[in-house]
């Protein structure tokens, strides 16, 4: 399956994608079209991104949403699936959050930026320099910094990277649209409504377990939500 078909098999019906842009191209997007809140009490379809003198070459200046413009302690989530809890390192600012309130949150992402009809930008990249360690990892946002952050954090195209994810993509797409239905039925009663900043920030921590694309896809349509959410804000 392409990267269509693997982000539709988990609810992605009417987004539309910018895959695999260049930095400089993901410059220009980023400065075009990243809107969001910029001033308290502002609008939130402000200009987000800007250049320097330096243009292209030089930085991009991305202005934060001005109430979220750090992370708060104790504010790291990672999904507790049972397959792999016992493995995780549970520290003080790493919380757990239940499987069950995460699919129903990410029922609620994929109904967001399908009413919306998102343009998502997505980058395929690897956690890891060292092939035989490598991690692929899918990038899925709305907003072209964020892609263009992670074009220049992650390595691309390592040679010998054994990508046994793409294994897993059928099986877990079944076992989602399987599972979802009642997840999402489940999770309605105790999802917070309210402070939803902390409970966006639902880290898929174990993909070094999981080892799966899907998983890495779920985290960013969070993140992609996280940054509406703000901007919105």
């Amino acid at each position: 399956m392409d990267f269509r078909s693997e982000l539709e098999a988990i609810g992605l019906k009417t987004v539309t994608y910018k895959y695999d842009l260049s930095k400089e191209d993901l410059f220009h997007e980023a400065i075009q079209n990243d809107r969001g809140r910029v001033a308290k009490d502002g609008p939130s379809n402000a200009q987000k991104a800007y250049p320097t003198k330096l243009g292209v070459r030089g930085p991009l200046v991305y202005y934060t949403d001005p109430d979220c413009t750090g992370r708060r302690v104790k504010d790291t989530y990672a999904v507790a699936w049972p397959e792999v809890e016992e493995t995780i390192w549970w520290k003080d600012d790493v919380q757990r959050y239940d499987p069950v309130k995460y699919q129903g949150l990410l029922q609620r992402v994929l109904d967001h930026l399908n009413a919306k009809k998102a343009t998502l930008y997505v980058k395929d990249v690897y956690v890891g320099a060292d092939p035989e360690f490598a991690i692929p990892y899918r990038f899925v946002g709305e907003f072209a910094t964020h892609a263009m952050f992670a074009h220049n954090m992650f390595p691309k195209c390592l040679v010998g990277v054994k990508d046994v994810a793409k294994l897993c993509v059928r099986a877990r797409a079944r076992r989602f649209a399987r599972r979802s239905g009642d997840h999402h039925r489940r999770a309605q009663q105790d999802l917070p409504r309210g402070g939803s900043r902390g409970l966006l920030r639902c880290r898929q921590e174990d993909d070094l377990h999981r080892g799966e694309l899907l998983a890495a896809a779920r985290r960013s349509l969070v993140d992609a939500l996280l940054g509406q959410r703000r901007s919105e804000r």
